[in-house]
Formats: C-alpha cells, sequence, structure tokens
C-alpha cells in the first residue's frame, strides 16, 4: 500500500497542491469532528462505543471499525479530553496531526491553512501522544535549519547545547535522560506503565528472534503475559524488533535499506533549495523515530495520506527537472529567440502576398 501511495502520482497527473489542498481540508475535518466530540461528551456519551450500521455487514472483526467517543483525561496535570477521532489508537493519531501540520504549511489559501493547523493542533492535545509532541518540534527545527542552510551543524550545536546544560545544572548525561524520561511518563495518567509495558513486550520479542537471527520466524509465533488474564503478540509494538522477529538480519537490512533510500530522495532536493522538501525530510525522521514504538504496518492504514504526498512531491520535481534537462537541451532561448524575430518580417510578407 506504502509503494502504491508512492506510485499513484508518477503514473497519473495528480499534482502536489491538490493533495495539500485536500490533506488540509482533512486536517480541518479533524477540528468539526473533535467539537462534535465535545458536545457528545459534555451530554454524557463520553467514552461509548458503537460500530456503523455498514460496518456490520462486512464479516471479520469489527474491532477497527468501532467508533469511539472522546472521554475526560489529564494532560500536563490538566483536565482535557482524550480521543483518537477516527483512528485506532492515540498515538496514531498524534503522528497524523503532526504530518498534517508539516503538509499544511505548503496551503497557498492563508484562511484554510489557519483552519487546518489549528485542527491539527487540537488532534495532537486530544491525543495526548508523547512521543508526537516531542516529534513536533524536532521536525520543525530539522525543517527550518535544512531552510536556513544550517543542518550539517545540527549535530554539533545539539552536542553543545546538551554539554552547556549539564555543566550548568551538575548533572551527568545519565540523570538528563533519567530526568527527561520522568517528564515523559508524567505527560498523562498511566504513561509510565504503557511505557514499561511496551519495552517488556521489545525485550520479548528480541529474545524469541535471537533464536532464528538471519531469517526470523516469518510469521508471530508467541505471545507475552503482561498481566493476569492479558496478552500481547510479540512484535506488537516496535517496527525494528518486529522486523527483525519476522525477517531476521536479512530482512531488516533490505528494510532499513529501503528507508535510508526513502530519506535520501527527499534529503538531496532539500539541500538544493526546494523548500517543500525540507519538511518532506523532517517528516521522515519523525516517522522512523516513532516506528520505533509503534508498528509501521498498523500506522500505515491513517498515514497513507503522507506517502501519496511525498510521492507527489516528488513526482513534481522530477518532472521540472526533466523540463529543465530538456530546455537545456534545446539550446539558447536567446539565440531561438532572435531566429523568430528575424523571421516574423517573413512570415507577415508572405500572409500579404500568399504565394
Amino acid at each position: 500500500m506504502i509503494f502504491a501511495c508512492f506510485m499513484i502520482p508518477l503514473w497519473s497527473q495528480v499534482r502536489m497542491r491538490l493533495i495539500t489542498r485536500a490533506i488540509s481540508w482533512l486536517s480541518t475535518g479533524y477540528l468539526i469532528t473533535f467539537v462534535i466530540q465535545s458536545v457528545l461528551l459534555f451530554g454524557g456519551l463520553g467514552g461509548k462505543r458503537f460500530t456503523p450500521p455498514l460496518a456490520r455487514l462486512i464479516p471479520g472483526d469489527k474491532g477497527s471499525m468501532q467508533v469511539i467517543l472522546a472521554d475526560h483525561s489529564t494532560l500536563f496535570g490538566l483536565p482535557s479530553i482524550r480521543s483518537v477521532l477516527y483512528t485506532p489508537d492515540p498515538p496514531i493519531l498524534g503522528l497524523c496531526a503532526l504530518f498534517c501540520i508539516l503538509i499544511c504549511l505548503a496551503e497557498p489559501n492563508k484562511t484554510l491553512r489557519k483552519f487546518a493547523i489549528a485542527g491539527a493542533i487540537v488532534a495532537l492535545l486530544c491525543s495526548a501522544s508523547r512521543s508526537a509532541m516531542l516529534l513536533l518540534p524536532l521536525a520543525l527545527v530539522i525543517g527550518h535549519f535544512l531552510q536556513s542552510g544550517w543542518f550539517r551543524q545540527i549535530a554539533l550545536w545539539l552536542a553543545s547545547l546538551t554539554f552547556l546544560i549539564s555543566s550548568i545544572l551538575s548533572l551527568t548525561l545519565a540523570d538528563l535522560r533519567q530526568g527527561a524520561s520522568g517528564i515523559f511518563n508524567r505527560v498523562r495518567d498511566n504513561a509510565g506503565d504503557s511505557t514499561q509495558e511496551r519495552a517488556f513486550v521489545v525485550r520479548e520479542t528480541l529474545k524469541a528472534w535471537q533464536e532464528s537471527p538471519w531469517v526470523g520466524w516469518g510469521v508471530i509465533r508467541g505471545r507475552v503475559n503482561l498481566y493476569e488474564d492479558v496478552y500481547i503478540t510479540l512484535g506488537s509494538f516496535s517496527t525494528y524488533s518486529a522486523v527483525l522477529y519476522l525477517h531476521g538480519i536479512i530482512g531488516f537490512a533490505i528494510f532499513v535499506m529501503a528507508l535510508v533510500l526513502t530519506l535520501w530522495s527527499t534529503y538531496q532536493p532539500a539541500i538544493n533549495g526546494q523548500s517543500f522538501f525540507n519538511w518532506a525530510f523532517s517528516g521522515l525522521i519523525a516517522l522512523y523515530i516513532a516506528c520505533n514504538a509503534t508498528p509501521l504496518s498498523w500506522m500505515a492504514v491513517n498515514i497513507w495520506f503522507f506517502f501519496l504526498w511525498l510521492g507527489s512531491l516528488l513526482s513534481d520535481y522530477l518532472q521540472d527537472r526533466t523540463i529543465v534537462q530538456w530546455e537545456h537541451l534545446r539550446g539558447n532561448d536567446d539565440w531561438q529567440n532572435q531566429v523568430k524575430q528575424d523571421l516574423k518580417p517573413l512570415d507577415t510578407f508572405e500572409h500579404k502576398f500568399p504565394m
């Protein structure tokens, strides 16, 4: 599906501006849906689940088709509203909101851009996704540095800033990491338990992978007992541990190669002055980091629009570069214009006195 989203703009004439406009309306839909769910929440329907009538006619598991209404929660110790809107999990909604913010920065209509970014911010806050909240400023910083030409110095500046904070506060790097982890786990209720559960499942997945390291298991053959009667299958969280478990070192190497090549295809235009590719590159960086905590195969159904937008961006760039190369092969435009001016009197003469 990801490959199809990349290739559709290359096969058809779907332009980047059209896809950006559609995603802007999608992000505005987040705002409208949040308002409707907030009204239902204060009307006493918070946390309710129901299956749409059409979904009941489809055979199989209906879990992914359920509509989950918003519910009360806390964010940074303050009362808030948490919802998945029309996604299966809050972290996926947070990542969708992040991509919407990066994409809608290219929306030429100022009014629509404001509503779209506002809807994406609301979706990010009501998702209470800790990873997305950290990845958004990181993506914005990376995109800004690419635009200003300072990207190659970002590692030096980050390292210098980290050591400066350590020296001022008299803390080691381990202390800073533990402090950041503590703040990260206090963003919402039971956040620390969720982090520990994810880490436990990833450790067990890597242990199972070591029994077949080169080619993997191919299919999921085990599960983890978290507590009482709660079981989670191996490879349920981190994409990288899941790829190792299923496909081994060989499959993991191919997967990493695909990630690197995709990132490189956006890095080259970004450093060459293509401003839209700044946000594409930073969005891919955010996605690769998010894959460490959420399976890509689960997220892809909801973040397909990012891959479609990225494909249209590459399609426009390749087409523009081909036109430039063709114009260069055609020769000097000034010489051609001069020839046209020289031939113009002959055309006029032939028009007045046809042979």
